[in-house]
Formats: C-alpha cells, sequence, structure tokens
C-alpha cells in the first residue's frame, strides 16, 4: 500500500513522512493533516502528468520536483507544511 493511502497521523494530527531533499538525501517532511499530505502527492503525480516536470530518475530529480510543489503550492509554518 503507498503513502497515499498507508500514512498514518501523528497524535496531534500532523503527517511526518520521509521523502529526499532536493540533494536527493532522506529527509523528514511534516503535513498539517492527513488531507494536506494528500493532496501533495495529488500534485506531485499531476505535475507529471501534465508535463510540468519529467520523470523522477533518481532521489535528487524527486526532490527537486516535490519540493518545487511545497513552495509553489503550500505554506510552511516551523518545520509544518499546510
Amino acid at each position: 500500500m503507498g503513502a497515499f493511502f498507508g500514512a498514518g497521523t501523528n497524535a496531534n494530527g500532523n503527517v511526518t513522512v520521509i521523502m529526499p531533499n532536493a540533494s536527493g538525501a532522506d529527509t523528514q517532511y511534516t503535513f498539517g493533516d492527513i488531507a494536506t499530505f494528500r493532496a501533495f502527492i495529488l500534485l506531485h503525480e499531476l505535475g507529471h502528468q501534465m508535463g510540468v516536470y519529467g520523470d523522477d530518475l533518481d532521489p535528487a530529480v524527486n526532490g527537486k520536483n516535490s519540493k518545487a510543489i511545497l513552495d509553489n503550492c503550500f505554506k510552511e509554518d516551523n518545520g509544518v507544511y499546510y
């Protein structure tokens, strides 16, 4: 089961996941709730389908694509994305 369905929430309702950063290193990211995390996944995958960016050829490319989504579509407050 993938992260879209398998990610669980922390006691406070946030969702913390490990994903590659723009350098390709595994990094912890926290989202305000499960709906926000799922929106992130959908936007990331939609970016591929719409040709906004290419395939995630390696962890660094995946991380750069994810960072673009986070920077342009979400608000970050004290390390938590909303």
